[in-house]
C-alpha cells in the first residue's frame, strides 16, 4: 500500500465533458497481471484499491478547495459539476497522478476522452465499485 495522488474524472452528459476532482495522500494497493485471451493474446489484469478520507459529510478538502460528493443521479441533475464529485462504476474512472484541472470534452478525441487517456498512459482505471464508510469516514473504490 502506498500513498498517492489521483485524480477522478466524472462525466457529466449534459455538457459532454468530464470534470476532473484531484484527491491527495489516497491509500492505494495495485495488482498487476495479465489474462490470457483466445484471439487478442494478453489482456490487462490490473486492479488496484483506493481508500480516500472524508469528512463525515462526504466532502474532501485538499489546499484549501473543498470538494462535496453527490449521488450518480444527483451529479447528472447538477447544472454546474464544478466543486463536485461522484463514483459511477463503469463509467467514470480515475488517473494515478495529477493532470491539469480543467473540463475535458469528448468531442475532442477521436474514440472519447476515457479512451484517449487509456491509450496514452499508465495508471488508468475504470471505476468498479464505491462503498462508503461512515464509522472512519472514508470511500472505498475499486478499480480495472
Amino acid at each position: 500500500m502506498r500513498d498517492a495522488t489521483i485524480t477522478l474524472f466524472n462525466f457529466h452528459a449534459a455538457t459532454g465533458k468530464w470534470y476532473p476532482t484531484e484527491f491527495h495522500n489516497v491509500s492505494m494497493t495495485e495488482s498487476n497481471g495479465n489474462t490470457p485471451t483466445p484471439d487478442a493474446g494478453m489482456k490487462s489484469a490490473d486492479t488496484v484499491e483506493l481508500i480516500i478520507r472524508t469528512a463525515a459529510d462526504k466532502s474532501n478538502t485538499d489546499y484549501g478547495s473543498t470538494v462535496r460528493y453527490v449521488g450518480p443521479k444527483e451529479y447528472a441533475a447538477l447544472e454546474n459539476p464544478i466543486g463536485y464529485f461522484t463514483f459511477k462504476p463503469e463509467q467514470d474512472f480515475f488517473y494515478v497522478g495529477s493532470v491539469m484541472s480543467r473540463a475535458y470534452s469528448d468531442d475532442d478525441y477521436d474514440d472519447g476522452f476515457y479512451h484517449y487517456v487509456n491509450k496514452t498512459h499508465d495508471g488508468v482505471y475504470m471505476i468498479q465499485s464505491a462503498s462508503f464508510y461512515s464509522l472512519i469516514p472514508h470511500f472505498e473504490i475499486g478499480g480495472r
